[in-house]
């Protein structure tokens, strides 16, 4: 401990930096006197690890300090400081880490930024957002999915638009996150037309929903002409939770795609009862042939089930 402390502490090493940051891992806000000093040292390469060194202390000095840093000249310096107030929740940071996922000219530091503003999970961050995703910029998937965990519903368009011109599976995630209808229906909507690969990311993404406007999506997946996509789709549908399910195929029965109908139909029988099984008994006079017929079939199977149980 000595050996750190001494090393830290000496302005002629060039270990300093280095023997700071183990500092503060080791003693916590004991350190922070020595790494307060090592962040306004000449060296960007020290300022980096003092950098790093503060984001293991959460007291208020270091979160303050790591908010000056987000001004440093050096961009990796800018880019660990990032990581720092991210790690505090430190509020104040917003309008720097704003400012450098915008408009700054070091990509760590604009990454870093952006990453940093999906632990604070604030509205504000939104319109920036939203124009590193419209730019097509390097880092607009990480921008991608911060929108999706921020939640906010109008930057669904945007998100859609950019997996159809880039074809990368974090827009179709990012939408997922969002989750509830609008973002059921703009991922369904993207299926038709779009390549296995894609078809395969965007029902990947459709699991990972908890809105039951999600249930028809993956029946439609389900239904597809691909095996790898159908398998993606019927993994997710048997990772719903009963409950979830049976409302979601109600959902299923009364979309106004023969084919979602159509797929709800052939599993109800492993769920219909109640309002479900209401659902299924009217889909019997759908105006869609196949639609009609499956619910027959279906209802033939219930009936069938019902006599083996009353015989057992």
């Amino acid at each position: 401990m000595e050996v750190l402390r001494r090393e830290a502490g000496d302005p002629q090493s060039s270990w300093r930096g280095e023997a700071g940051r183990k500092l503060a891992e080791l003693l916590g806000k004991d350190a922070l006197p020595a790494i307060l000093l090592l962040s306004k040292d000449n060296d960007p390469a020290i300022r980096e690890s003092a950098a790093q060194g503060l984001a293991v202390i959460p007291e208020p000095a270091s979160s303050e300090r790591l908010c000056r840093l987000l001004e440093d000249q050096a961009g990796f310096v800018r880019a660990a400081a990032c990581d720092g107030v991210a790690r505090h929740r430190y509020q104040p940071a917003m309008p720097g880490l704003l400012r450098i996922a915008e408009q700054d000219h070091d990509d760590s530091a604009r990454t870093n930024a952006v990453r940093a503003l999906d632990a604070f999970n604030d509205k504000r961050a939104v319109p920036v957002l939203l124009t590193l995703v419209e730019a097509d910029v390097g880092i607009g998937f990480f921008a991608a999915l911060t929108l999706g965990r921020i939640g906010d519903e109008t930057a669904i368009p945007i998100l859609a638009a950019a997996f159809q011109r880039n074809k990368i599976e974090a827009f179709a995630i990012a939408i997922a996150r969002i989750d509830g209808p609008d973002a059921a229906f703009a991922l369904r909507r993207l299926l038709p037309g779009s390549a296995t690969d894609d078809r395969i990311n965007l029902v990947s993404a459709l699991q990972e929903m908890r809105h039951v406007a999600a249930i028809p999506a993956l029946l439609l997946g389900s239904a597809d002409d691909e095996s790898a996509v159908r398998t993606v789709a019927l993994a997710g549908l048997a990772s719903v939770p009963r409950t979830a399910l049976k409302e979601g195929l109600r959902l299923a029965m009364a979309d106004g795609d023969p084919v979602i109908r159509t797929k709800a139909a052939d599993i109800s029988p492993f769920y219909a009862e109640g309002p479900l099984l209401d659902a299924l008994e009217s889909l019997v006079s759908d105006s869609n042939r196949g639609v009609a017929t499956a619910a027959a079939e279906a209802l033939a199977k219930l009936k069938f089930s019902a006599l083996l149980k009353a015989k057992q």
